[in-house]
């Protein structure tokens, strides 16, 4: 086994990891300041504001994208088969629209994502310079 083969299984987990612990902060970390009318600031998380359906929906497609990612990325280590490269590539083009969409929308979310968009680009790409 290459070491570069070696490198593309860790990477797409990682990326996986890195997208779950960003949706995680992004939904219970303190990612909205509040101010009263008497000037006093508070923090609160979209969990605690209430999450719009939009939002939800859009968070569950991206899990969807990175756990494709982490199963692609492990099986096309182990197999070097294409299908399992195409599964890479279109994980990683639908979590990159949606995160692109996010910063439309959701501006506070959309870079908490970015690394791990990021992250799976890479192992995309070095899933196909391992072909």
């Amino acid at each position: 086994m290459s070491q570069v083969r070696r490198f593309e299984a860790p990477c797409g987990l990682l990326a996986a990891l890195f997208g779950f612990l960003s949706i995680a902060y992004a939904l219970f970390g303190p990612t909205y300041t509040l101010q009263s009318s008497s000037g006093q600031t508070a923090s609160a998380s979209l969990f605690q504001l209430g999450i719009p359906l939009g939002a939800a929906l859009a968070l569950c497609i991206i899990s969807l994208g990175f756990i494709g990612e982490a199963v692609g990325t492990v099986l096309h280590t182990r197999t070097r088969e294409d299908r399992w490269r195409i599964l890479l590539w279109v994980s990683w083009g639908a979590t990159a629209l949606i995160v692109a969409f996010l910063f439309d929308t959701f501006p506070i979310i959309a870079p908490l994502l970015l690394p791990s968009t990021l992250l799976a680009l890479l192992v995309s790409l070095l899933s196909s310079f391992l072909a």
